[in-house]
């Protein structure tokens, strides 16, 4: 049997967020064929889940990294980030010596590092042995830091949009190498495999593989559910934009309508669930056990995603439970070949069109009927769990 380290920077084994999810489930198919040293890079308390394979918490370490702020040494600084991998992440000298001395005590076949920068602060060689689980380009990460750059109007806002497009290019680039390096590339976006050496596309999928829904509640016509960890960045602020832009448009058109919103919370995201429920209509329920049941009581999914990298598996999520949804262009990234906006889901480009195809729904009972059965068979062979698990065992053969 083979044996592989394993490098996280959150809890595998808690499945709280789509990027927690996305690691149980490699953790779970990897476990299968070989054996896992699983190192997280935060001091979580990991259930012991998984057969062969054995669980380490290091201390949580800030970058080592010492900023001046003086004007020649910040030049000096982004100089040198500009030629080196340090544009993605600089080595920590303190995880690099911890994970060098686990290297050391034992010969591993593989080392699966989920996120490019986790294996760059990490130090570890980038040979054939390494496989990185990116999931979603870094450039595409640095893209939403960019966007919001560039919707000043100032000629400084010009200029700090050409320097950071310059990083960009300089990031594409060296991802693109490192790429070269390794053994594989791991993506969840497929569309992004097209030009990046030993990239090899796995999915995110919903996990754990929910039970269709048992409520003996009926779904409400006018009810709206929106499910997501509370204090994510893209999450909060894309409720945000929602209820400044959106949802005066539908409360005053559909005065029926209620959005439940339902996920794990935090202290950041209090500040804003209090306006949240000031909001008419709005139940902020936070965190819910039964997710199944939320899905079977609510008609409607909503996903107002606008910013951030990878794919939002809540869409897919809301898929399998065949429900009837509008998100938003950029929460449809990495699912373009299949979902198309009136067929089996409403895209919106815009604000606008966020409210008034939400609202063409609400009104229409026999829409969401409908839609929703366009829906439940939309989930094809790649995104299942076999596709998973036979593609990630693949590439430890």
């Amino acid at each position: 049997m083979k044996n592989i380290l394993y490098i996280c920077h959150q809890d595998p084994t808690s499945i709280q967020t789509a990027g927690r999810q996305r690691a149980t489930l490699l953790c779970r198919a990897l476990s299968e064929v070989a054996h896992l040293d699983i190192v997280c890079l935060r001091p979580d308390k990991m259930e012991q889940f998984l057969p062969n394979a054995t669980f380490k918490c290091l201390e949580y370490q800030e970058s080592n990294e010492k900023k001046n702020t003086g004007i020649l040494s910040r030049v000096l600084r982004y100089l040198r980030l500009f030629f080196s991998t340090d544009i993605i992440a600089p080595q920590n000298e303190y995880y690099a010596r911890e994970i060098g001395s686990i290297l050391k005590s034992k010969q591993y076949d593989y080392i699966i590092v989920f996120y490019l920068y986790n294996a760059l602060k990490c130090g570890i060689p980038l040979n054939k042995r390494l496989i990185v689980d990116v999931d979603d380009l870094p450039e595409q990460q640095f893209m939403t830091k960019m966007k919001a750059i560039n919707s000043g109007k100032s000629i400084s806002s010009g200029i700090k949009f050409m320097f950071h497009y310059l990083f960009f290019l300089r990031i594409r680039h060296y991802t693109r190498k490192i790429a070269r390096s390794v053994n594989a590339i791991i993506l969840s976006n497929e569309n992004q495999c097209s030009g990046i050496a030993n990239s090899v596309f796995i999915p995110g999928i919903p996990y754990p593989f929910r039970a269709q829904p048992q409520s003996t509640a009926p779904a409400g016509q006018f009810d709206i559910l929106f499910v997501g960890a509370l204090y994510s960045e893209h999450n909060y602020r894309g409720l945000n934009r929602f209820f400044e832009n959106i949802w005066p448009t539908v409360i005053k058109e559909v005065p029926q309508a209620c959005l439940n919103i339902v996920g794990v919370t935090d202290d950041t995201a209090k500040k804003w669930e209090d306006n949240w429920r000031q909001q008419t209509g709005v139940n902020v329920k936070g965190f819910c056990e039964d997710i199944a049941k939320e899905y079977a009581e609510n008609s409607i999914i909503i996903a107002p995603i606008f910013q951030g990298a990878g794919i939002n598996v809540k869409v897919l999520e809301a898929l399998h439970f065949g429900k009837a949804q509008v998100i938003s262009n950029h929460a449809c990234r990495g699912f373009e070949d299949f979902l198309k906006d009136g067929k089996n889901i409403f895209i919106a480009g815009d604000d606008a069109d966020f409210a008034s195809k939400l609202i063409l729904l609400l009104k229409d009972r026999d829409l969401q009927i409908r839609m929703a059965g366009n829906t439940r068979n939309i989930l094809n062979s790649k995104y299942s769990w076999d596709y998973v698990r036979n593609t990630a065992q693949n590439l430890v053969k």
